[in-house]
């Protein structure tokens, strides 16, 4: 099986309800069901039973379940059980496509815009449906990594592309489940968990010097499963300033008993890049290094009260050189900057299923700090910086929130609400304290459609960069409120297997959003909350899998469209953000045969974005207004895959097309690599 992490077993279970709230719901099995009579049935399911009763007693039929619990509710719930829609995306599904990065997974996706600063996961900023890098949480398996500091580090991972099993897609306000970060939505990566002794070998080499290798064992006994990974990335660029070395290791443990497990994460990632044109042109020889250390514990329980209890450090240590070492730098820049964020976070869940549906409350308690020589008040006693003993940090600030969430799932028949809400205290300050609800409902007309529509309300506070950084371009604003929006979503489902469809409509209130402007090109950007922004739209995905079809020239092909419009009531200020983003975004994914093991991928993306930026002009050091032209882009993988073995070729950019995705910044021309990857069963 190519599968090997997650092989589906058979089981015999007789069946007394269909609800979702029915033991099947705990049950991680495809399930043949037989039924029983009527006597046999569960208090309040009488009258659904009695349309049984016609069936012959031992008749079986074969019920598949989707396992695949994923985010979407305050407490664990089955993707196709969801009131609204959540896009998952299995890794193994991508395996012959052109992707080498986790970046290009999302870029996929209709509702992502992903903005990059550098290839191979080296830094990405992730936006949902017209939002910004700080608006979107980023969950490793479930934990919260979202970088208090800036959204432009919530991206860096301790994991590849070749270490995930899934991606989690929540498009929309998530606080009301999620929390304050969820704003515009959430984007959970997992990783596998082992059902079977491997170990995957993944080595790549290509164009301007990369080299990526990657190796990850997995092992599983009886009550334990242990998941190690790590990944070595490097190249020299593909112009002057953008090499990068990464480095990363990933740990991934579990005990397993009847009705509870044990989870528990390590995790260290260390990143060094040239940020060429990264925060502004007129310093092309920036530099970054970021190192990180992450750590979680889960318990979970199963019973008449089902529990999660959580708890995770974070700590990122930052140095930016706005002058790289080596080049010559003018008088006024006499130091680097130097930062070092570390959150700590519970999260406690209870939850029961009763005769009137599920009902959960959660507590949570997240505490942010940073250290720097930038960012926050000053200190009395001088610091030295972590991991470098030429860094100081003179600065520093801390926050603790608390979040009280609840929520209860109602099922009759075939329709579904799930209502809640969030109550967030902030003890600094009084009017960033309030509730924030949500509302999910959907009915299903048969196994393979479903509509469903909602309205929730999300919330993010202000990073430590909108509070406090000043800079040469820039000034903080440490008099920030916390932004909300109010979302309205509207779609629906279509499922047959080899056929999916799913269509959705949005509209998105706003108020108090935070964007970086400026009156004129004379004056310094700095954050303000906007009184209002508003913006609609809507997505639409196929996809056509006839991989279980003999013959078949054309394996997998799907289309992904997406539009968005926005309005702002900042209109005479000059918008670093709000007012640029992705309004047309098409993407199609092709997988094909040539011949016996041979096959070819095909990646085709045109991004039409709407905004301007400020053209820099080298000789005369001036800069003039530019909007983005769009482009259109095509990757190509050539695949062989036989038994234990895959290699392939990737070609990107096909065309060499010369564009900017985000300022002054040139992106990649044509890149070619190569990859071989070994799987060994123990």
């Amino acid at each position: 099986m190519n599968n090997f992490f997650y092989q589906k077993q058979i089981s015999i279970f007789k069946h007394w309800t269909r609800k979702s709230y029915a033991i099947f719901q705990s049950l991680k099995l495809q399930i043949k069901i037989s039924t029983i009579s009527v006597a046999m049935l569960l208090l309040g399911f009488a009258q659904e039973s009695q349309a049984q009763t016609n069936e012959p007693k031992q008749a079986e039929q074969e019920v598949s379940l989707d396992t695949l619990e994923v985010m979407g509710e305050l407490t664990p719930e089955l993707e196709s059980e969801l009131a609204r829609q959540v896009q998952v995306i299995e890794a193994a599904s991508l395996e012959l496509n052109p992707i080498q990065s986790l970046q290009d997974v999302l870029n996929s996706m209709p509702q992502v815009d992903i903005r990059t600063r550098g290839n191979n996961d080296i830094q990405a900023d992730l936006n949902i449906r017209g939002s910004n890098f700080d608006q979107v949480q980023i969950l490793l398996n479930g934990f919260d990594m979202t970088d208090p500091q800036t959204g432009h580090h919530s991206l860096n991972l301790p994991i590849t592309f070749s270490q995930i099993s899934r991606i989690e897609l929540l498009a929309g306000p998530g606080s009301r489940v999620l929390g304050p970060n969820a704003y515009a939505g959430a984007v959970n990566f997992a990783t596998p968990k082992p059902n079977a002794d491997i170990i995957t070998l993944n080595t790549i080499v290509g164009d301007f010097g990369l080299l990526n290798m990657s190796a990850s064992i997995a092992l599983k006994s009886n009550k334990f499963s242990h998941y190690f990974a790590t990944n070595y990335s490097s190249s020299k660029g593909y112009i002057e300033n953008t090499d990068f070395k990464r480095t990363s290791l990933f740990y991934y443990g579990d005990y397993s008993l009847k009705k509870a497990e044990l989870s528990w994460q390590l995790a260290y990632s260390d990143k060094a890049f040239g940020a060429n044109s990264f925060y502004t042109p007129k310093y092309p020889n920036q530099f970054e290094q970021l190192r990180t250390v992450f750590g979680g514990v889960r318990f979970k329980t199963k019973g008449r009260i089902s529990t999660s209890t959580q708890f995770h450090y974070r700590g990122n240590a930052d140095r930016f050189e706005l002058i790289r070492d080596g080049y010559e730098s003018p008088a006024w820049y006499s130091h680097h900057n130097y930062h070092f964020n570390q959150v700590y976070q519970f999260t406690s869940k209870a939850w029961t299923w009763w005769k009137l549906g599920k009902t959960s409350i959660a507590a949570n308690v997240r505490n942010e700090e940073i250290y720097s020589n930038v960012l926050g008040s000053e200190v009395i006693d001088t610091m030295q910086a972590y991991f470098d003993s030429e860094g100081y940090y003179n600065k520093h600030d801390n926050r603790l929130y608390t979040t009280i969430s609840m929520e209860h799932v109602y099922v009759y028949k075939k329709f579904k609400i799930s209502a809640g809400l969030m109550y967030y205290y902030f003890p600094k300050t009084n009017n960033e304290n309030g509730v924030f609800p949500g509302i999910d409902m959907s009915y299903s007309v048969n196994n393979s459609l479903k509509f469903y529509a909602g309205i929730n309300k999300g919330m993010r506070l202000p990073t430590f960069t909108d509070l406090y950084y000043n800079g040469p371009s820039n000034i903080g604003n440490p008099d920030l409120l916390a932004e909300s929006q109010v979302a309205y979503q509207i779609g629906s489902k279509f499922d047959i297997g080899f056929l999916k469809f799913n269509a959705e409509a949005f509209y998105n209130d706003a108020d108090n959003s935070i964007d970086w402007v400026r009156k004129s090109d004379t004056v310094k950007w700095q954050p303000i909350n906007i009184t209002n922004v508003q913006s609609y739209g809507f997505d639409i995905s196929v996809a056509i899998n006839t991989k279980d079809f003999k013959g078949d020239f054309i394996k997998n092909l799907s289309f992904n469209y997406s539009y968005i419009n926005k309005q702002s009531s900042s209109s005479d200020y000059q918008s670093h953000y709000v007012m640029d983003y992705l309004k047309n975004k098409f993407v199609i994914n092709l997988e094909h045969n040539i011949y016996k093991n041979l096959s070819l991928g095909y990646n085709f993306r045109y991004n039409d974005r709407f905004g301007e930026y400020q053209k820099y002009n080298a000789n005369d050091k001036s800069f003039v207004p530019q909007n983005y032209d769009d482009f259109a882009l095509l990757d190509l993988r050539l695949n062989w895959k036989h038994d234990s073995w895959h290699v392939y070729a990737d070609l990107s950019n096909v065309f060499n097309k010369q564009y900017q995705d985000y300022g002054n910044l040139e992106q990649p021309g044509r890149w070619f690599s190569l990859g071989v990857k070994y799987k060994i069963i123990l």
